[in-house]
């Protein structure tokens, strides 16, 4: 696509719209977001409207106490929220009277944590030094820190302990956990809570590092609390715990928004303990700034960290120069004469002139000189387009990739929903896959989304619109929904091959329930297809953990003490498959149903109809049955996806 063609479709955006959105995500519902940004209900509604038709996505979901980020929302944060620091500090270093070129320090931070204290710690930072025209800025960039390209600095939530030495040039954040919960009391405690308040209760935690989740599951042993780890966003957990009476969730200081709780839960840290996470701040860094910056950060976090957070530098946001001034000034710079300019704007020109006035004036600055010759930009022209012009690339990059897809205004787009695999081995991630790669060398153009959930969450995204279809592990009774049963998927115990919680072979469904199992929650599809047999048997389901990541489970019997029940399609071929066997269940056998789910009043287009073939057309070609090597040293042929015609 051209750039002047990328750009003209980009300007229905404004920096108004962009501010709005940041703000509603930082501060997780409406009336903060009103306040913060001293708008009307009504404007604000306007803005988002306005963005997301302009994108063609939906960027985030109403609940009923609060709201939620879609994917496309989290991706619209990812992209437009260090375009804006960006764009702030282009106006600040341009008003700072040098004309050298600041050097960018891009800071790699984790993404999913909207206005955390780890990113408005940064902000802050990063906001100081622009107040003092430094002649470096600070840039946020989100992403996994493994994938982060080292040219800067990279903030790690990994495994910071187990005996490990720092070298010098890593800074390092002692972390604490925080205790949400609802109550009587809201706001900030001043007293720390005592490990001992967790025995015997159960805490909602959000998707966490591997080594955060050890450090997490290592205090429930210690308190015997139940921890439920679910895969929402720290916002949508808490939008829906706000609606309960008995809501407790943990999470590590740093990467919790404060303004998601104030008003309506308890907040206190937990007392200190040899559990307690931490921070790593590493990368390359020249001497004269990066260990300044670093030891700033850790200041800033450290203070809020100790205590209720403020950051003060974040009330008001910082001036910056409109996007429609920002292509007025390109494009006067670039064609160097006001008709020319006027005619790629397709705006008038004395529209035009009163833009580049209005610029000027912004800037307390002339830019051009006048002459028959047409428009010549001096020095301070010079010195601005070498910020601008990176700036809007910046921002076209942005929307490109966030309307991918998007075709004379109308979306290509594939729109898919899948229950969570462990890992790739799993037979409905390979069949998935081998589906998607066949239709997609037939339509290379069309965008395919792919965006996974539970079964109810799936349900839920279908029924709004957000999915096409979804593949999941759950049938219910709707009038609006059709099923089509593909697969089916035997249910098993799993343990640590080593340990003595089981003979070899098969287990009855009672023997299962006896053992200390970690399981998911309530919430999870699987934990309805084992409590339904159980019920109707007359036995108790008390698991130890609840988790409902499979991979967080198998790591928790590799230890050896747990078990947990999974899909037999879901490990058997899985390179978790070591150390661990496999128990099929018998008296009675459990299955799980895989259903290819859509609307019954939405006929999926000709591409959408031919990818469906495909997955049906996979499971079916993966044959009906599976064997599979069992403890008892011989090999049972079970249904391990037995195919529905």
């Amino acid at each position: 696509m051209a750039v002047a063609e990328l750009r003209d479709r980009a300007s229905g955006i404004n920096l108004s719209q962009i501010e709005t959105f940041l703000a509603l995500v930082e501060e997780g519902s409406v009336a903060p977001a009103l306040k913060r940004l001293g708008l009307g209900r009504s404007s604000l509604s306007a803005h988002v409207k306005s963005l997301s038709d302009e994108l063609a996505q939906r960027l985030v979901i109403r609940l009923q106490g609060g709201l939620a980020i879609t994917p496309a929302g989290r991706e619209a944060y990812r992209l437009l929220r260090p375009f804006m620091e960006h764009a702030a500090q282009c106006l600040a270093y341009f008003r700072g009277g040098d004309e050298a070129a600041p050097k960018r320090i891009e800071v790699v931070l984790p993404q999913g944590y909207a206005g955390a204290m780890f990113d408005q710690a940064l902000v802050q930072v990063a906001r100081s030094a622009m107040k003092r025209a430094c002649p470096h800025w600070i840039s946020p960039k989100y992403d996994r820190p493994d994938q982060a390209d080292k040219n800067g600095l990279v903030i790690d939530f990994g495994d910071k302990r187990a005996g490990r030495s720092w070298p010098a040039d890593v800074h390092v954040i002692v972390d604490r956990w925080i205790l949400v919960r609802s109550g009587p009391n809201k706001g900030w405690s001043t007293e720390d809570v005592p490990l001992s308040e967790l025995v015997n209760n159960t805490f909602a935690v959000p998707e966490l590092p591997e080594s955060q989740l050890a450090l997490l599951l290592a205090v429930a042993e210690k308190t015997q609390a139940r921890i439920n780890c679910l895969s929402q966003d720290p916002q949508e957990i808490l939008a829906n715990g706000s609606m309960s009476r008995n809501f407790n969730f943990l999470i590590p200081a740093a990467q919790l928004n404060p303004s998601l709780v104030a008003e309506h839960f308890e907040c206190a840290l937990l007392e200190k303990s040899d559990f307690d996470p931490t921070i790593a701040i590493s990368g390359e860094y020249g001497p004269a700034f990066g260990p300044g910056i670093c030891e700033q950060y850790k200041k800033s976090l450290a203070a809020a960290i100790a205590s209720e957070p403020s950051f003060s530098d974040n009330d008001t946001e910082p001036e910056r120069i409109s996007l429609k001034l920002c292509r007025s000034f390109l494009a006067l710079y670039e064609e160097g004469n006001m008709r020319r300019a006027s005619q790629r704007l397709c705006i008038v020109q004395p529209a035009l002139t009163v833009q580049l006035h209005g610029l000027e004036e912004l800037l307390d600055t002339q830019l051009f000189e006048r002459s028959h010759r047409g428009l010549e930009p001096n020095s301070r022209a010079d010195f601005l387009y070498g910020l601008l012009a990176p700036l809007m690339a910046e921002f076209e990059e942005a929307v490109r990739t966030l309307r991918a897809g998007a075709v004379g205004g109308r979306l290509r787009r594939l729109r898919l929903g899948l229950i969570p695999a462990l890992d790739a081995e799993s037979e409905t991630a390979e069949y998935f896959a081998n589906a998607l790669n066949r239709w997609s060398e037939r339509y290379p153009e069309t965008i395919v989304q792919v965006l996974e959930a539970y079964s109810a969450k799936l349900l839920q995204w279908l029924s709004s619109g957000r999915i096409d279809f979804a593949l999941t592990d759950r049938v219910v009774e709707s009038p609006e929904m059709s099923f089509d049963l593909i697969a089916e998927d035997e249910m098993a115990v799993v343990v640590e091959r080593s340990t003595q919680l089981l003979p070899p072979g098969p287990v009855t469904l009672e023997t299962a329930s006896r053992l200390p199992l970690v399981l998911p929650s309530s919430r999870h599809g699987l934990r309805s297809i084992i409590a339904q047999p159980l019920q109707k048997a007359g036995l108790n389901l008390n698991p130890r953990i609840e988790v409902d990541s499979m991979a967080a489970a198998i790591s928790l019997v590799k230890i050896g003490r747990y078990a947990t029940i999974l899909p037999t399609g879901a490990i058997h071929k899985s390179t978790d498959r070591r150390r661990l066997s496999i128990h099929t269940i018998r008296a009675p056998r459990i299955l799980r149903s895989i259903c290819l789910v859509r609307m019954r009043n939405e006929m999926p287009d000709p591409a959408a109809q031919e990818f469906i073939e495909e997955l049906r057309s996979a499971f079916s070609s993966a044959g009906e049955r599976i064997s599979v090597e069992l403890d008892n040293g011989e090999d049972d042929v079970i249904a391990s996806s037995k195919l529905i015609a």
